[in-house]
């Protein structure tokens, strides 16, 4: 199943947007999963390199039908999850923790842990791994 993320992406734009570090307009949709989708700054952006080199790279989980956004560990989070969910930002050392907030204060499941770390290993570490040099 192929998805157009340029329609995705217009699609999500109708809807109230986070606040930088979590508004997703700036990056692209790799796959959408249970509500989930998974976003990153692309490799054909301008910033790409200077942010895999400053270790700045990140996901990010968004679910647009709860308005709930989670960056993953980076530079950027000082090394943590962080989550903006009704408006409030909020950080955690560990994902079981942020998953379990997340449900009890909007009811929504995350995605396993396993499926975060795929999308991470493919899309994040190896990009730090091989595509800049540190500055």
């Amino acid at each position: 199943m192929s998805i157009d993320t340029n329609m995705l992406a217009d699609e999500y734009v109708t809807i109230r947007v986070p606040a930088k570090p979590h508004d997703f307009r700036e990056r692209v949709c790799l796959y959408v999963n249970s509500g989930w989708g998974v976003w990153i700054t692309p490799r054909n952006c301008d910033q790409h390199n200077s942010t895999v080199s400053r270790g700045d790279l990140h996901l990010q989980l968004w679910h647009p039908a709860g308005m709930v956004s989670i960056l993953t560990p980076s530079a950027r989070t000082n090394g943590e999850f962080e989550l903006w969910l009704r408006g409030e930002r909020i950080r955690f050392g560990c994902y079981r923790l942020l998953a379990e907030h997340i449900n009890e204060v909007a009811g929504i499941l995350v995605p396993c842990p396993k499926f975060v770390n795929h999308f991470q290993n493919w899309f994040v570490y190896s990009a730090m791994l091989g595509v800049g040099g540190r500055t």
